[in-house]
């Protein structure tokens, strides 16, 4: 899949998986967070980060991944 599947999938509310790293927009699991900017988190067992930049979560998901 490319970055642009990814961030789509993302903007339309869905969480992306791949084994065991995890992207998600943070407003979709956390009701305080509604109203704000959106927030993305990258996680695995080894690694979690939050992001302001979509792009740069999903680079950093990709990287992740193909580190798989």
């Amino acid at each position: 899949m490319n970055k642009n599947v990814y961030k789509a999938a993302i903007r339309d509310g869905c969480t992306v998986e791949y084994k065991d790293i995890t992207l998600c927009d943070l407003r979709n699991f956390c009701y305080w967070m509604k109203n704000k900017e959106r927030v993305f988190q990258v996680h695995s067992n080894k690694f979690t980060e939050i992001y302001s930049s979509l792009d740069e979560a999903v680079d950093k998901f990709i990287e992740l991944r193909n580190n798989r």
